[in-house]
């Protein structure tokens, strides 16, 4: 009889003791452009997994911006840096067209992760071309229990052999092939 009323407990905990469910993470989280709320969410719907892993939802996440984004040669104007402003506008045409540069994609994968709950930075930088030019670049730092990790799903595309290798990484592992002014953690 004890262990069928820890059973029954245990099962109500789980079920958020009155079978109604957790709100998703990105239900409450909008960034007030209803617009790219709208897109973000459209988005999240179809990726977030609330039994899956927090690694496998922001993975899936970097994925979907791998594959779904396309490059599209083109400069915004970054000069006064990432602002919010900007940000929603870059995220806005990248899901709505599909395609940008690397100011999109990073500013696409921001928005995400930002309705997700994440603290994000996006990164103004370079990167090393297989020629062995340093070239300017942008790319996201979010923060994941504590600690920074880089997503450049564009890099990831073009110059890993593996996408992944470019998901949720350290300083470290992009040391060689990144260069960044180091910011306040």
């Amino acid at each position: 009889m004890r262990t069928l009323v820890w059973t029954l407990v245990l099962a109500l905990v789980l079920a958020g003791c009155g079978g109604e469910a957790a709100p998703l993470p990105y239900e409450s989280n909008e960034t007030g452009n209803a617009e790219l709320d709208e897109a973000v969410y459209g988005v999240l719907e179809t990726l977030y997994q609330p039994d899956g892993t927090e690694a496998e939802n922001l993975a899936a996440v970097y994925g979907w911006v791998s594959e779904e984004i396309a490059y599209r040669a083109g400069t915004a104007d970054v000069s006064g840096g990432f602002t919010e402003e900007l940000i929603q506008e870059l995220a806005l045409e990248g899901l709505s067209k599909r395609r940008g540069n690397c100011d999109t994609e990073a500013a696409v994968m921001a928005a995400l992760l930002e309705r997700l709950g994440y603290g994000c930075e996006i990164l103004q930088g370079q990167f090393l071309r297989e020629d062995g030019q340093w070239v300017d670049h942008a790319w996201v730092r979010a923060e994941v229990d504590g600690e920074w990790l880089h997503f450049d799903p564009l890099y990831g595309r073009y110059y890993a052999e593996d996408p992944a290798d470019y998901c949720m990484q350290p300083d470290s592992a992009l040391e060689g092939t990144h260069r960044w002014e180091a910011g306040e953690d």
